[in-house]
């Protein structure tokens, strides 16, 4: 059976389309709004909650999928021109993601990755790259940041090390497009899928404003973009692999690179070496973000600030989560304040806060899970701070937004309360926003 053959079989299309229905339900996309595959999940989704989208459209998705499948079988893959979406970036540079025009046009690139990232996982589950890496089992599947830092904490508490930090500059953007096909008829042994991956290269957009043409770079926003990316840099994971025996140390996430050496003769001579390699395939790190420090020194790496054994959060970290949940307060003020002047809420208004509700417990409990994976890092290294630190500023600005929404209406319509899961247990160490008598109000509509 050739990959395209698996590609297609209307099981792996169908888990395929469940899986892209839910992520762009989640994400409120309206750019598939009008696609009956769309429209329908989202009908569905409003009713139950609880069972998958496989179950509950099962006889819809996989006859959508047959038809699909007819299609490509008979016209093969034609991918529209792509939509960019520009992102902004600390720097103040921008991330050019792109987007599918069609939902089957997506759902038919998570089914080629579902496929491939089983024939690529042995190679590319290496110990050195900790992002977008398929694992052979669900029980495996640690998220990146968290393995990432685990294994950070690990070894530096077995040695003092000298530290490199480096970044490979446009990284996705300067990817050689020839060499990425060499790659994978390489390792796929399977040219089946060739027209596919050669359509996918050749990046073709609809709002041209934000994007130059070029023969260099891969899309990005892709769910194939890390797979390919860690595939192209899968040599010099490699090279690096090899180098664990010498007591010198590199963690790989995406485009940000972490050595750890013992000592300054090792460090100096792994810069030389990862300079000359990056060049010889189109890449180089960025002189703005190399830095380098001795044993003790502290260094920042992924959004944790390093000091010997204490571990916290950076402060630009702590600020982004802030921000995020900012947006979700001010929509509550936006609706309070209207309900202050007309004296009601529309129904489409308590949607939007029961809307909001969720999504504060949704990003605090994610928040909570990610400022340092506790039972993943070893007993000596001091989390405390990390948590104190994090945790005191976000419950100080909950306390205030909380308090300020409060005094747009003249009374008490949020309240802080235990943040507690299914079990009962409590998730977030402070009090939580609770939006009180919403789902009462929405029932009165009904």
């Amino acid at each position: 059976m050739s990959l395209l053959d698996e590609v297609l079989a209307i099981d792996n299309l169908s888990t395929a389309c469940a899986s892209v229905l839910r992520s762009v339900l989640k994400n409120a996309s309206k750019r598939y709004a009008k696609d009956a595959l769309f429209v329908k999940a989202k009908k569905v989704r409003k009713v139950d909650q609880t069972k998958s989208l496989l179950d509950l459209m099962n006889a819809e998705i996989k006859s959508a999928m047959g038809e699909l499948r007819k299609i490509i079988l008979r016209d093969g893959y034609k991918r529209s021109p792509l939509f960019i979406h520009a992102e902004p970036k600390k720097d103040g540079g921008k991330r050019i993601l792109m987007i599918h025009s069609k939902l089957n046009e997506k759902i038919f690139e998570k089914a080629v990755y579902q496929i491939v990232s089983k024939k690529l996982q042995e190679l590319l589950d290496n110990g050195i790259s900790y992002c977008g890496i398929p694992k052979s089992s669900v029980s495996n599947k640690k998220l990146g940041i968290y393995a990432t830092h685990s294994d950070i904490c690990s070894i530096l508490q077995t040695n003092k090390f000298w530290i490199l930090k480096a970044d490979i500059e446009k990284f996705f953007d300067k990817l050689d497009r020839e060499r990425v096909i060499l790659l994978l008829e390489k390792h796929l042994l399977d040219s089946s899928l060739k027209s596919f991956f050669l359509d996918w290269v050749n990046i073709q957009v609809q709002n041209s404003q934000h994007y130059t043409p070029t023969n260099l770079g891969i899309p990005q926003g892709s769910c194939l973009s890390g797979l390919i990316a860690n595939l192209y840099l899968s040599e010099f994971d490699e090279m690096q692999r090899k180098k664990k025996d010498k007591n010198t140390f590199c963690f790989r996430y995406a485009d940000d690179l972490l050595f750890a050496c013992t000592s300054e003769a090792d460090r100096d001579e792994i810069e030389k070496e990862i300079n000359q390699y990056l060049l010889s395939i189109g890449l180089q790190t960025k002189a703005s973000k190399l830095e380098k420090c001795a044993p003790g020194e502290r260094f920042g790496v992924l959004g944790y600030n390093y000091n010997d054994l204490l571990l916290s959060v950076s402060e630009g970290k702590i600020s982004k989560w802030i921000n995020n949940l900012g947006m979700d307060f001010r929509a509550i003020g936006r609706i309070e304040n209207y309900k202050k002047k007309t004296g009601k809420y529309t129904k489409k208004q308590l949607e939007g806060l029961l809307k909001t509700q969720k999504n504060l417990f949704r990003k605090l409990r994610a928040y909570s899970s990610i400022v340092v994976p506790l039972k993943q890092i070893p007993d000596n290294i001091n989390k405390r701070v990390a948590h104190e630190q994090a945790f005191i500023r976000m419950n100080q600005y909950l306390i205030k937004a909380v308090a300020g929404i409060n005094r747009i209406r003249g009374k008490k319509i949020i309240r802080m309360v235990e943040f507690r899961n299914k079990k009962g247990e409590v998730i977030w160490p402070y009090l939580y926003p609770e939006i009180v008598g919403i789902r009462t109000y929405l029932s009165l509509l009904d």
